[in-house]
């Protein structure tokens, strides 16, 4: 079950890279 869950973190982590850098572009876009 814990490699499930790092699994899931390290997918977690990711997710929220992805979005932050997508938060940023619409960000630089919208000023």
């Amino acid at each position: 079950m814990a490699d499930v869950w790092q699994e899931c973190m390290d997918f977690g982590v990711e997710v929220v890279k992805q979005a932050g850098q997508v938060q940023v572009l619409f960000l630089f876009a919208y000023q």
